[in-house]
């Protein structure tokens, strides 16, 4: 694997990104929070901390330390193992991580789960990365069929997968402003280059940021 890629190279994965807009993406949330506290809590962990669909499934109930509000996630492929905060939403339930875990634990807590697993399946143990990628399929495929019967543009197909999720958490991180290497440290990235591929060179967004600056520098 190149870990020096050049800028057509970086501009290249850029375009091939599948990512959620954040209209889809709390569209998809609201979706899952209805139907499951497990699916809810289980997506917003895999989005607010761009997880694969194998580390999600891998988190144990002592990787969450409620005390300091922050969970522990050993990532793979060559990832950073990262120690990171819960995060809270107020005003957007259906974003809101700490709520999310909170009422899916309890939820847990009265089936007298005995696996150590956070996302338990129903038969028991962790849930198959297969079956999470089913889960969003479905949860994408119901927020399709709402947007197209009014006329808002649906979800990619080439994104209805849920790693898309982590595409969406690096790829709207980084339209807003929030820096790049901020960015790579909560997707776990070992290199640099593995957070460059969500820059997608908005010419807007470059414009206003030098529109700032330059008030600094001139000043």
């Amino acid at each position: 694997m190149n870990q020096n890629p050049s800028i057509s190279e970086l501009h290249a994965a850029a375009n091939g990104i599948k990512h959620l807009t954040a209209e889809q993406l709390e569209e998809l949330m609201t979706v899952a929070m209805k139907e499951s506290a497990r699916d809810h809590a289980m997506l917003l962990v895999i989005f607010h901390h761009a997880l694969r669909a194998s580390e999600a499934a891998d988190l144990k109930l002592s990787d969450l330390n409620w005390s300091s509000m922050e969970i522990t996630i050993a990532r793979k492929k060559g990832s950073l193992k990262t120690v990171q905060q819960l995060v809270s939403q107020r005003g957007k339930p259906c974003l809101d991580e700490i709520k999310a875990l909170r009422r899916w634990i309890a939820e847990r807590n009265r089936t007298n789960e005995p696996t150590s697993f956070v996302f338990a399946s129903q038969k028991g143990g962790s849930l198959h990365p297969d079956v999470i990628n089913r889960l969003f399929k479905k949860y994408a495929a119901q927020v399709n069929a709402n947007r197209v019967s009014r006329g808002a543009q649906p979800i990619a197909e080439s994104a209805c997968r849920v790693h898309a999720l982590k595409h969406t958490l690096c790829t709207l991180a980084i339209d807003a402003g929030m820096d790049f290497y901020k960015v790579g440290l909560r997707a776990g990235h070992a290199a640099l280059s593995s957070t460059l591929k969500y820059v997608h060179g908005s010419q807007v967004l470059a414009g206003k940021a030098w529109q700032e600056k330059s008030f600094e520098v001139f000043a």
